[in-house]
């Protein structure tokens, strides 16, 4: 069997993240999230792979040269659904295959459940399902009994044909391929082809048990949630060639990698992880948090909960609390951030004027790459800042900032001889 990756899409609701590469390519722990989506179909015995891209595959060809791996690229020049990326692949597909997305990670059981069922049944395809109460907001499988007939997308509240939404990751045999191919019907091209195989072919529903979390990543917040799982799935290290204070405080659950510099006075605590070449100041503390290669972590910093991307640099004073900090930022003294509403209530995002639900009372903000703000900068919980954006010294951001725009603020002084 193969994995089919998907990486072409434009990522628009991962706003302000969604700027240069593919979501998938964020770093975590030190590595892309699709390497940890690459391991989970490896344990499950799967060496054969093809990615589908939008642009430039060498980035990824780089990264897996040197794995034990068979990896072939594919690139779809337009994001025009997951149907077209599918085709895009077409001349890569020569068995069985599972689409899938590249940041499903710690999914081993749920992948091997559905390839064994797949291999018992000698079903056309498997499509895991899960119920779902609110099914209108989803894909709505077809079923009679064990067997999916169609799929409704968004279907309206009492029309529903089950409870049971479609999640990836889809197997199909390669017999799907002329479907796609033959299907004119537009957006939904997809789970129109699916529709027409069930009616003539045997689709098989996987189902996902409903305690069961599956990682998303729609939106940039949902990043600390895959964190977390990475973390709780990586063992306590200090890497030999670290440099650590005699006066810093490690936790034993703590990831120190090469090249890693902890300065006198500084705590880090919990499942964190510090990257290759990032310096953690005098004084600072970092909590459960992911501060990934050549960050700077400025002296008494609190970070928590958080993520700090690539190259970033944040002078200190201040605290970061569960927030996600894109790449090269440049954040001065005193930057800090608000992570709750007063009332306790939950926090909202908004992307392209849609108010979006995050599902916690505990959320910072996510900040796109190359923000630069000026000294005691502060941010509203929910708050996401466009790449590029300025934000100059002494202001208080409550809602949004589109990318490349700067903020300042009239002072009025009044000087008066005493």
């Amino acid at each position: 069997m193969q994995a089919l990756f998907l990486l072409a899409g434009n990522n628009t609701r991962f706003y302000p993240l969604n700027t240069g590469a593919h979501k998938a390519m964020t770093m975590l722990y030190g590595k892309p999230l699709v390497a940890y989506a690459v391991e989970s179909f490896m344990k499950c015995g799967i060496r054969d792979f093809v990615f589908v891209v939008k642009g430039n595959t060498e980035e990824l060809r780089t990264y897996f040269q040197n794995w034990d791996i068979t990896a072939q690229f594919a690139v779809q020049p337009e994001a025009a659904g997951q149907g077209d990326a599918i085709l895009c692949a077409k001349q890569y597909i020569h068995e069985s295959f599972v689409v899938t997305n590249p940041y499903h990670i710690d999914e081993e059981s749920e992948i091997q459940g559905i390839m064994k069922l797949f291999q018992e049944t000698d079903a056309d395809g498997i499509i895991p399902g899960k119920y779902e109460e609110r099914i209108h907001e989803y894909g709505a499988l077809i079923l009679e009994n064990n067997q999916i007939k169609g799929i409704i997308e968004k279907p309206k509240p009492g029309e529903e044909p089950s409870h049971y939404k479609a999640t990836s990751s889809y197997v199909f045999k390669t017999t799907f391929l002329s479907y796609l191919e033959n299907d004119k019907s537009g957006h939904y091209s997809y789970e129109s082809a699916i529709s027409r195989y069930a009616s003539e072919h045997r689709i098989l529903m996987y189902e996902i048990p409903k305690d069961h979390a599956a990682a998303s990543l729609k939106y940039p917040w949902q990043l600390l949630k895959i964190k977390n799982i990475i973390a709780r799935n990586t063992k306590g290290y200090v890497n030999p060639h670290a440099s650590v204070a005699s006066t810093a405080v490690i936790s034993p659950e703590a990831y120190i990698d090469d090249g890693a510099r902890i300065m006198d006075g500084a705590h880090i605590i919990g499942h964190s992880y510090i990257g290759k070449d990032a310096l953690v100041g005098n004084h600072a503390v970092v909590r459960d948090s992911s501060i990934e290669a050549r960050v700077q972590v400025g002296v008494h910093s609190d970070i928590a909960r958080s993520i700090i991307m690539e190259g970033t640099h944040s002078h200190g004073g201040g605290f970061i609390g569960d927030s996600v900090i894109g790449r090269d930022c440049r954040l001065a003294y005193g930057f800090t951030v608000a992570n709750k509403r007063l009332d306790r209530e939950e926090i909202f995002g908004y992307i392209a004027d849609k108010k979006i639900a995050t599902g916690t009372n505990t959320l910072g903000v996510c900040l796109g790459n190359g923000v630069k703000t000026g000294i005691h900068v502060s941010l509203m919980p929910g708050v996401l800042v466009g790449a590029g954006a300025v934000l100059m010294s002494g202001v208080i951001a409550y809602h949004n900032v589109p990318e490349k725009m700067m903020v300042t603020y009239k002072q009025e002084q009044i000087h008066k001889q005493l």
